[in-house]
């Protein structure tokens, strides 16, 4: 599936017009199911979709860990089908799945901007404080968010994408990018979930807004340390307060914003 199209556009520039191709960015609807059912639609870049749907099953609450996934189908090529080992389906787990139009349960739809949509408030509920002690220098948190700034192959074609990395030992571990920051977020997270590593090390990348749903997917997952190019807002704020982040906010050049955490930072020089 193609992630990027090209179209004739209209380009107005110093009162000059000019008829040009120009590329843009690929937004499709995705169906979640588990265990053949409906869980969810979201509206996404159609690349990493299995570590989406991990991502997002994970910050949801219905699944703890990849453990417990049997096998990932995919019916269609925009249907992606979770199915759960048979001792993993409890009767907890089945609080999540919904119905479908069939029976008339209403279907979640979750698009890939803020405040549309039908999106589920995720709660603090159940997460605990993140105990991590690993000091991190300023200096190289600023130098990590440099390179993430210029990976984006896709943001410089068309402008149109978030992207979000996790960096472990110094290193971008897992980098993602996706038309919504939550999705790039989702698709890490399945990223480190699939592939077994641990999140109490890790130091997550956006390039997005830090909202509530952002810090709180980063709470459930207990990373530590949650860095943006953006700003991050009061309620972003309380729950990295309560679940013990740190979050920093305005990452550009040699400069940030510490809104909470700064026991993990280092300011001196190396």
């Amino acid at each position: 599936m193609e992630i990027k199209k090209t179209v004739d556009i209209i380009k107005w520039d110093s009162g000059r017009k000019q008829e040009m191709r120009d590329e843009i960015i690929v937004e499709e609807v995705v169906e979640i199911l588990l265990n053949g059912k409906h869980f969810v639609y979201l509206m996404c870049t159609p690349c990493d979709m299995d570590e989406l749907a991990i991502g997002y099953l994970f910050a949801e609450g219905a699944i703890d860990s990849a453990d417990q996934i049997g096998s990932i189908d995919h019916p269609d090529w925009n249907r992606i089908c979770v199915n759960m080992k048979k001792e993993a389906v409890t009767e907890h787990l089945k609080n999540f799945i919904c119905g479908n139009d069939e029976n008339g349960t209403e279907m979640r739809a979750v698009a890939s901007g803020c405040g549309k949509g039908k999106v589920s408030l995720i709660s603090l509920d159940g997460v605990e404080s993140i105990v991590s002690g690993k000091i991190y220098q300023a200096s190289d948190i600023t130098r990590w968010m440099d390179g993430f700034g210029n990976r984006s192959v896709l943001f410089k074609e068309t402008g149109g994408v978030h992207s979000c990395a996790a960096v472990k030992d110094g290193e971008i571990l897992f980098f993602s990018e996706d038309i919504g920051r939550h999705n790039a977020l989702d698709k890490v997270i399945g990223k480190l979930l699939l592939n077994h590593v641990d999140f109490d090390d890790i130091v997550l990348l956006s390039t997005g807004r830090i909202s509530y749903d952002i810090a709180i997917k980063a709470a459930k997952a207990g990373i530590p340390v949650v860095a943006s190019f953006s700003a991050a807002t009061d309620r972003a704020l309380a729950a990295a307060r309560k679940a013990n982040i740190t979050l920093i906010g305005f990452v550009r050049g040699s400069r940030m914003n510490i809104y909470n955490g700064e026991q993990r930072i280092d300011f001196g020089t190396e």
